[in-house]
């Protein structure tokens, strides 16, 4: 192989593209998340507990759904990422619940009241 030439086995095939499309599409709502808390702190004033306790939330109805529903996910050490992940958020989820803070950040804010 001369200097230049590309060796087909570092190229990627469609089956690697579909597997990128797959992780691109796993992580969006993960950077989502990430924007809104970012953009709430960065905005001043309302850096609220509820916004994070609710994006963590989401993070883990998204994580549970990909957890049921892995036959999308593109390899299994991917799956095993997915349950560590899910695992982690959970644990830190469920602390969050045992705090009066919590719950007073949620009730007290009007878009969600005693929902």
């Amino acid at each position: 192989m001369e200097l230049g030439e590309l060796d087909p086995i570092d190229c990627l095939n469609s089956a690697d593209w579909n597997k990128i499309a797959d992780l691109i599409a796993f992580l969006k709502p993960l950077a989502e998340a990430s924007k809104v808390v970012q953009t709430v702190a960065t905005a001043g004033g309302n850096r609220a507990l509820h916004t994070v306790l609710t994006q963590m939330e989401h993070l883990l109805d998204h994580l549970e759904t990909s957890k049921i529903q892995q036959t999308h996910l593109p390899a299994s050490y991917f799956k095993a990422c997915v349950n560590l992940g899910w695992k982690k958020l959970d644990k830190y989820y469920s602390l969050s619940d045992l705090t009066l803070a919590y719950r007073l950040a949620v009730l007290l804010n009007p878009c969600y009241k005693m929902r």
